[in-house]
């Protein structure tokens, strides 16, 4: 009888513990299911957190509608300072699970920060010696548009992986060429200029507690483009001015004096990078486009400015719709010229 009875309690206990483990189990896979709360404010983005709440999501219920759910979240979101962060989250996520062949998963929306950190991830596990392989994944994925941000990324993790001294920034951009010559002002070149102005993976990953945009020296404000060997300025010069509107607080008026004192073979390509900067500052809306643009020292200087910025838009299908707003704006100003490029509409 004795023996009947600690048999029975043996087994129930066995059986109350398993269904409480299954409770558990149940529970975990509830809320591992559940897409964690997007970053609200800027303050609050823990970069290690984020990474581990995804990383379980993405193990409950798949890469593919991980990455979604990620993207329906931040869509809305009022920094895009977080959007971005995210992206970085989902690339890290993505080398980790797929190694080269997750680039392919890459999407280009929330300022490329997938192919930021996806290439940072893989330059630091293998060495400067894969940026030519990386190049060839990136050249794979067709698209134009969809190489040159891939290539773009390639940029910034270079710079990462060689430092932020005036001579790392040269190894970077002969780590560019290694992999393949980029265009003359995108691609892995833009990446470079991009992250050794701007410090932002290293800014990222560290919390804000190291990196930040580089200090402006009014003395020197070319720099480091007109220190630069000749095949290196041009692209620098385009990406000069998206530095300069940030540490001059977007006065885009004294953008446009420092691209009119730049070398005259450089001016059209710094008052285009101008155009570009004023957009990526003015997106989703484009109605000051034509009013900050007109801030440039010279006609030329403002319509190129103006077509750069509409380009920006008229390739992206999330503003797209804000070319009619631009164009009648434009038209005007009496940018004949600009308004047929970017609307076909003759006046």
């Amino acid at each position: 009888m004795k023996n009947n009875f600690f048999v029975k309690i043996f087994l129930g206990g066995g059986i109350f513990l398993a269904l409480g483990a299954l409770i558990v189990w149940y529970l975990g896979i509830f809320f591992r299911a559940t897409p964690p709360a997007p970053v609200l404010t800027r303050e609050s983005f823990d970069w290690q957190e984020q990474e581990h709440v995804w990383s379980l999501y993405i193990d409950a219920v798949g890469l593919d509608k991980g990455y979604d759910e990620l993207v329906r979240a931040y869509q809305d979101q009022t920094y895009f300072v977080n959007q971005h962060n995210i992206a970085h989250v989902i690339g890290i996520l993505l080398y980790k699970r797929l190694g080269i062949a997750g680039v392919a998963k890459c999407r280009s929306n929330f300022g490329l920060g997938c192919y930021h950190s996806f290439f940072t991830e893989a330059v630091r596990a293998s060495g400067p010696d894969i940026v030519p392989t990386l190049n060839e994944a990136c050249n794979k994925l067709g698209a134009d548009g969809f190489a040159v941000g891939c290539e773009h990324g390639i940029g910034h993790a270079v710079v990462v992986y060689a430092g932020f001294e005036r001579s790392d920034l040269l190894r970077a951009l002969a780590l560019c060429d290694r992999g393949q010559p980029s265009l003359p002002v995108s691609g892995c070149v833009a990446g470079a200029y991009m992250e050794y102005n701007f410090r932002q993976i290293m800014s990222i990953e560290s919390e804000g507690r190291a990196g930040g945009i580089r200090p402006f020296d009014p003395q020197y404000p070319n720099d480091p483009c007109d220190t630069l060997p000749d095949r290196f300025q041009e692209s620098c010069y385009y990406s000069q001015p998206e530095w300069w509107g940030e540490v001059l607080d977007h006065d885009y008026r004294r953008v446009g004096e420092l691209c009119g004192r730049v070398p005259d073979r450089w001016q059209a390509r710094c008052f285009a990078g101008t155009g570009r900067a004023v957009g990526q500052y003015l997106q989703p809306k484009a109605d000051r486009v034509g009013e900050l643009c007109w801030e440039m020292p010279m006609d030329a200087g403002r319509i190129s400015c103006a077509l750069s910025a509409g380009r920006l838009y008229a390739d992206d299908p999330a503003t797209a719709s804000e070319l009619p707003i631009l164009c009648t704006d434009l038209a005007a100003r009496g940018a004949v010229e600009v308004v047929q490029k970017l609307c076909g509409v003759s006046l």
